[in-house]
Formats: C-alpha cells, structure tokens, sequence
C-alpha cells in the first residue's frame, strides 16, 4: 500500500475495498444496520496471505490454529518485550484485531492494516496506521512471521542485532 493512500468500502476505491476484504460496502452496512460490527481487517490479512501465496485463508483470529493446521507451528511468534514483529508479519492484537507489519519509525510501530472505519463512519478503511506513542509489545498476542511460515527465514531483522560489534 503506497504511502497515505486510504481505500474506502464506498466512494472511488470501493472497488479496491472489495477486492482487498472481499467483503461490499452494502454487505457491511447491512451488518451494521442489524447491530453488527463488521470491518475488514480479517478479509484484508486473507487477501494479503492469498497474494503471498499461502494454501491456507489467513483472514482470521485465530491465527494459531491456522498455522498449527499448516503444520507452521514454528511461524507463531509470542509478543515478549524482546522481539518485535519484521515487515509483512501479520499480527494478532491482544484485541479483536489482525493487520500487518510495516516498519517503526525509532520506537513507533507502522502498520497496514483494514478495520479502520466502522458504522460511526459510515465506512470502513484500509490505510497505514502509525503508532500514537512508542511500541508495546502487549499490544500484540503475538504474530505469523511470514518468512517462516513460508519458509524463507534469510531476511535481516528490523531491529538489527549488534552484539556481533562487542569485543571490537
């Protein structure tokens, strides 16, 4: 997702909207309407994980059970105060809640994430989302580490680690 592009589930990115959550704008006003609270963020992740090519529908809570059913046990990564999420980590949220993993800009976690608008809105919104102070790991439940999951674990981290620099 390219800069601060917001695609909406109505308007001119409806189309985009359905596409990325398969989900329409009427389907979640008719939701709403009847009490529900109905977003994106689940049918965004499972996009996501479709493009990147994953045999399993990763738009969905339970993020654990999915990847034990893959038989990826070793790709669900706990959230402790001494690791952080990498790019294109998708993430659950101590809340009801999955998005994935950008970047952090110093201690500030950037996202992408769907669930971003609701009935109050009158829409709902896939945008990048920046951290409103520094990371909290208790945020996060914890993660599918996408390159263990698909089994490319070469990539550098995002906070690198500089131990290999004492003793120089």
């Amino acid at each position: 997702m390219p800069g601060d592009k917001i695609i909406t589930s109505n308007g001119s990115t409806a189309d985009k909207y359905t596409e990325m959550t398969g989900l329409t704008h009427k389907r979640l006003i008719d939701n709403w309407a009847s009490g529900g609270i109905m977003t994106g963020c689940n049918g965004f992740t499972g996009w996501y994980g479709t493009k990147l090519g994953s045999k399993k529908y990763l738009g969905d809570f339970d993020l654990k059970k999915i990847v034990r059913d893959a038989g990826k046990e070793n790709a669900w990564i706990k959230s402790t105060k001494d690791n952080r999420p990498r790019y294109g980590d998708i993430l659950r949220h101590a809340s009801f809640h999955v998005d994935v993993a950008l970047d952090f800009d110093g201690n500030v976690f950037i996202r992408a994430a769907g669930g971003q608008g609701g009935k109050a809105m009158g829409c709902d919104i896939i945008k990048r989302v920046r951290g409103r102070g520094s990371y909290n790991p208790g945020a996060l439940e914890s993660w599918i580490d996408i390159d263990l999951y698909f089994g490319d674990d070469d990539r550098p981290a995002l906070v690198p680690d500089w131990n290999w620099l004492i003793g120089w």
